[in-house]
């Protein structure tokens, strides 16, 4: 594709893994922005998650690694008190799986059914029928089946 490579692209992509570079060495985004010289916090998260996205740099995985360790590290700092019924070390435990999550993607095929279900109802209410193919009268609500899933039942 053209414009990769040309001079300022090349420049952008410099900036963008020095930025991370930064973030590596525990900067925050405002202090990142200023170092370098973007408008703001947010233009310097951009071209972080934009380089991160890309995987263009062995860094981008030393983030997450990094990341994940500072996870670790705070979850064995209140996991035995969540253990134990403290309702404040629980909820902390509950914040650091759902930013584990999410750091490594851990929620995407949920994500993915549930889009799925929201095209399902769109087809539903644009076309008049249910996505069994059945004609659904005017108002009436339609609700798609949840797929069965095996770690419910305490067996996961």
């Amino acid at each position: 594709m053209a414009g990769k490579t040309g001079p300022k692209s090349v420049a952008t992509r410099k900036r963008a893994a020095a930025a991370l570079e930064l973030r590596i060495a525990g900067k925050r985004y405002q202090d990142i922005a200023d170092e370098l010289g973007y408008w703001g916090r947010g233009d310097a998260y951009k071209a972080i998650t934009g380089l991160l996205n890309r995987v263009e740099s062995d860094a981008a995985d030393e983030i997450r690694k990094l990341e994940g360790v500072r996870l670790d590290k705070m979850l064995q700092g209140v996991w035995w008190g969540a253990t134990h019924g403290d309702a404040v070390a629980i909820r902390s435990v509950i914040s650091i799986m759902e930013r584990r999550a999410r750091l490594f993607g851990l929620d995407l095929g949920l994500q993915q059914e549930v889009n799925a279900m929201v095209q399902a109802i769109s087809v539903t209410i644009n076309y008049g029928e249910d996505w069994r193919g059945r004609e659904v009268e005017e108002g009436e609500v339609v609700t798609p089946e949840l797929p069965a899933n095996s770690g419910e039942n305490g067996d996961g």
